[in-house]
């Protein structure tokens, strides 16, 4: 059996209210047959009620008999955490059927998606029709969004915003009719930010041209090749699709852990560097607050992570799903020269990649860089950014963490991780401050 270390149990907790309480029965007076092996660790979590708690390693996958939702729950985190302090408490290391056939449904599951990955069709014939079928309805929608698009140019932004949300609403159930819902999902963005009047007006106009160039884009996809055409696919609404085979590079570097709540909904963006390809690629995860779910734990920014990542698109890698991992592979610390070897020493030369990267791919919400030997500076009585070279960027007005950036860096030169939504400004998500990695992604936000 592995050894599984105290912080790396902590970091699954889905929220410091289920740690402490994990925390409270991590004791071998509150469970009884323990066991563990390399891939698994189980025990019976004794009260009023007694519930056997599962945990696949590989996943990492939580289970537990009791009735609460958002897993890991607190006997599965008691367990963690008493392994980890005492590994002696392990009893047996002979797998009970319950926990030998969840792993096998998990092992089925897993080769069932490899297979629909790698793109094996039962019915050929029958795919072909439901895909011709869809296109003919996508076709339709893009058409009635063009002429919702040019009407609200025609009117001015200030007109469209006076008008009642079912206008908007029936657009955005227009396009979910044609199977296009991520067009849906763009038309309720540009619907509150034009409602929003003057101070969104740039962000309403770049909106409403993005939904243009993936209208064009529909429209012309014959001259595209077979990888854009599948990326235009996603982005209008069809499924997340990976890449039949997993990236070849197995050791990852988590450089920024951002979690959010908005509307009911947990968000989760990791941000990782491969550090051997000088590479960024980006971790999504959602989890629904009314069906108790939680976000997946363990992404420590500033650690090293081992695994294999499936990318969803072959034409602009980035966002991407870890496909094989292992809880107790130690995750050890990075060396600083990891960072500032992946990063830029300018901001002209770093903007000149981020351009690079948007014409290559205009739709992405957002551009990683990294940045070596940038400080704070003042610009128009706002923080911002400054290299050696004396090249100026101001800061995102969404940055929440500026109070924490100054007091880590101080006037002293530092390497950040960055992302920018415009090409203008820069928001910081994470940094080397001396030689420590720190995360200022925002933790948990929302209602």
């Amino acid at each position: 059996m592995s050894k599984l270390t105290r912080d790396q149990a902590e970091s699954f907790a889905p929220d410091s209210g289920t740690l402490s309480r994990g925390r409270k029965i991590a004791k071998p007076s509150a469970y009884k047959d323990i066991g563990a092996d390399d891939r698994a660790i189980w025990g019976t979590a004794l009260g009023s009620s007694d519930y056997f708690s599962l945990v696949d390693l590989s996943g990492p996958a939580f289970r537990c008999s009791c009735p609460v939702k958002k897993l890991p729950c607190k006997h599965i985190m008691g367990l963690m955490l008493l392994i980890a302090d005492d590994p002696s408490v392990v009893t047996s290391e002979q797998r009970p059927e319950p926990l030998s056939e969840w792993l096998s449904k998990r092992d089925s599951a897993a080769k069932a998606k490899q297979s629909r990955a790698s793109g094996e069709v039962k019915d050929p014939e029958a795919q072909a029709k439901r895909a011709a079928k869809r296109e003919a309805n996508v076709d339709q929608g893009i058409n009635e969004l063009r002429f919702f698009l040019e009407d609200i140019l025609a009117v001015g932004l200030a007109e469209s915003g006076k008008r009642t949300h079912d206008v908007w609403d029936n657009m955005r159930r227009r396009l979910i009719d044609a199977q296009a819902g991520g067009l849906a999902n763009r038309i309720e963005k540009l619907r509150q930010e034009v409602a929003q009047g003057a101070d969104t007006t740039e962000q309403a106009l770049a909106e409403i041209a993005q939904l243009n160039l993936l209208c064009a884009a529909w429209q012309n996809r014959q001259s595209l090749t077979d990888a854009e055409q599948a990326h235009l696919r996603q982005l209008i609404g069809w499924p997340r699709s990976q890449q039949p085979q997993p990236d070849a590079c197995l050791d990852w570097v988590v450089l920024s852990n951002e979690r959010r709540l908005e509307a009911g909904l947990h968000s989760q963006r990791v941000w990782l560097l491969d550090p051997a390809q000088q590479r960024f690629a980006c971790l999504l995860h959602f989890a629904s607050v009314a069906a108790g779910a939680s976000l997946p734990g363990g992404y420590r920014p500033g650690r090293r992570l081992s695994g294999q990542l499936r990318f969803d698109s072959a034409w602009s890698p980035l966002r991407a799903e870890l496909e094989a991992t292992n809880l107790l592979t130690e995750p050890t610390l990075a060396s600083p020269d990891m960072f500032t070897q992946a990063a830029s020493d300018n901001l002209l030369t770093a903007m000149q990649s981020v351009q690079t990267q948007r014409a290559h791919n205009p739709f992405a919400e957002q551009w990683p860089l990294m940045v070596s030997g940038v400080r704070l500076v003042a610009l128009a009585g706002e923080l911002a950014l400054a290299d050696h070279h004396d090249n100026i960027m101001a800061l995102d007005a969404a940055f929440e963490a500026q109070l924490e950036l100054m007091r880590l860096a101080g006037p002293e030169p530092c390497t950040l991780f960055m992302s920018t939504r415009d090409g203008r400004s820069l928001l910081p998500l994470s940094g080397l401050f001396g030689s420590s990695w720190h995360n200022l992604a925002t933790a948990e936000t929302g209602d």
